[in-house]
């Protein structure tokens, strides 16, 4: 059995992704382009290396944001930054909790244009991580399915995670 039809994930992924596509909001389109690499690069992909260390698999290297345009004009403090990293930092603090709440004392309010302008350059590299994390997916679960590991701990690890986001952790 394929990982990739039993899971699902990639179908969640490309529904946010179709989400942010289709809004005109900056601000609703990183939160979509977020919601995509968090659930990836800061839960799904640390459960999955663990899994490789334990079936003593090659683990690959962390996506880091790229040195390329149009991210080192755009963000140049992030450049070579783990995924990880700014989905549980930077991004989290600045982006997602601003545009998910409607804070007032965050750096981006939803009325002013130069907030508008950060929340549309962070997309960019947001969109990115969220499109990188649909091919890591793909690639991880083909892996591991070549690798012989269960269907069921790959969907266990799934199903951690989702009862996590439901208790907000």
């Amino acid at each position: 059995m394929s990982f990739g039809a039993s899971l699902g994930l990639v179908d969640y992924f490309g529904r946010q992704i179709v989400e942010a596509l289709r809004t005109d909001s900056p601000f609703y389109r990183s939160l979509c382009y977020f919601k995509v690499a968090r659930y990836y690069y800061a839960a799904f992909d640390k459960q999955l290396r663990r899994l490789r260390r334990d079936r003593g698999l090659a683990i690959a290297d962390r996506r880091c944001v790229p040195d390329e345009q149009p991210f080192g004009t755009l963000a140049r403090d992030i450049v070579g930054k783990a995924y990880g990293e700014l989905v549980t930092g930077v991004f989290r603090e600045t982006f997602r909790n601003a545009v998910a709440h409607l804070t007032t004392d965050e750096p981006l309010r939803p009325v002013d244009a130069v907030a508008e302008d950060r929340a549309a350059r962070a997309s960019l590299v947001l969109k990115k991580m969220a499109f990188d994390a649909i091919v890591d997916c793909r690639r991880e679960l083909t892996e591991l399915n070549a690798a012989g590991v269960a269907v069921a701990d790959v969907e266990r690890i799934i199903s951690n995670i989702d009862a996590n986001e439901r208790r907000g952790r």
